[in-house]
């Protein structure tokens, strides 16, 4: 008989530096759908950009980022994107203050037709005032993000604070057993999540390394992420995720890096074992210690990649 999965996978977004950062926790639930929460986008390098046409232009990525910081600022939310706005909506926990849309929008597109019922049947019974502006004008307004024609102005949700997760976890471990943290990752979070981050719940840390303490109080196992390293320098035990098996009633906490920096040497020294994904090629040239293709190295995922992986293995081999 198969044995029954964990139904949620929870997730802390820490943002910030290193192992002191303004920290979020978040909970996924079921039902899922499409938040983006505040945040910078790198920009695209310029030599990408002249290399393929199609990539957005280094200005362009500059507007955006100009827009995000902006938003920084104050408590005002521009949510864009057919999947996001639909999520605001649905959830219905936001303050939304008006919905601005394309003066020549299409209401008849296939694919996008009963969308846009849904859409303007909640703005209507909600009574938000629609505005209408040219596509220009909204394309400058959020920095040039796509925004399928519509775009909500909103205001932030509000995060709790961890001690209120720390106070609750042992309601929580029973509907979830592996959580996802996030530390130093500064992507905009709705729009990159298409619009599922919406049903997340948040929670504001303060202090990494005293949240982990608290962690491992209420008997979580601590993983930390990392690419593959000459073990003499680790001070944690380094094991390849292909080995990594957690039983069904473990509470687990897995902290993912940015994809540049990775972890600070504190959070991974604080962790219980620290966890590598690693490839074929890595695989051959340590073992062999071949120097051919040195100059080029893939040792570490996009941390969208990187956390599915791991989360599909560790959900695979529940014992």
């Amino acid at each position: 008989m198969q044995r029954k999965r964990c139904i949620y996978v929870s997730l802390l977004f820490l943002s910030g530096a290193q192992f002191s950062p303004s920290d979020v926790q978040l909970k996924l639930s079921q039902k899922s759908v499409p938040n983006r929460a505040k945040g910078y986008q790198n920009i695209t390098s310029i030599l990408s950009s002249l290399l393929n046409n199609n990539v957005d232009t280094p200005s362009v990525n500059i507007r955006r980022n100009t827009f995000l910081d902006s938003q920084e600022k104050n408590d005002i939310d521009y949510v864009y994107g057919i999947n996001s706005v639909c999520s605001v909506l649905l959830k219905n926990e936001r303050i939304i203050d008006s919905a601005i849309i394309n003066r020549n929008i299409k209401m008849n597109k296939k694919n996008r037709k009963e969308s846009y019922k849904y859409i303007f049947d909640r703005l209507k019974e909600r009574n938000i005032p629609i505005n209408s502006r040219s596509k220009k004008e909204m394309d400058q307004l959020i920095g040039g993000f796509p925004h399928n024609d519509i775009i909500l102005k909103t205001h932030y949700r509000t995060m709790k604070k961890c001690k209120d997760f720390i106070k609750d976890h042992m309601v929580k471990t029973k509907q979830n057993n592996i959580y996802v943290c996030l530390h130093d990752i500064d992507t905009p979070i709705l729009h990159s999540s298409v619009g599922s981050s919406e049903f997340l719940e948040f929670f504001h840390v303060n202090n990494m390394l005293n949240f982990m303490d608290n962690m491992k109080n209420c008997g979580f196992q601590i993983f930390s992420t990392c690419c593959r390293r000459n073990e003499s320098t680790m001070k944690k035990p380094l094991e390849e995720l292909k080995n990594v098996k957690i039983k069904s009633n473990d509470k687990v906490l897995v902290i993912l890096g940015n994809e540049s920096k990775g972890l600070s040497d504190e959070i991974i020294n604080k962790s219980d074992v620290c966890i590598y994904i690693n490839g074929k090629s890595n695989e051959e040239s340590y073992a062999d210690g071949s120097k051919q293709n040195s100059n080029f190295s893939l040792d570490s995922l996009n941390v969208n990649n990187a956390c599915a992986v791991i989360l599909y293995h560790l959900t695979l081999h529940l014992r």
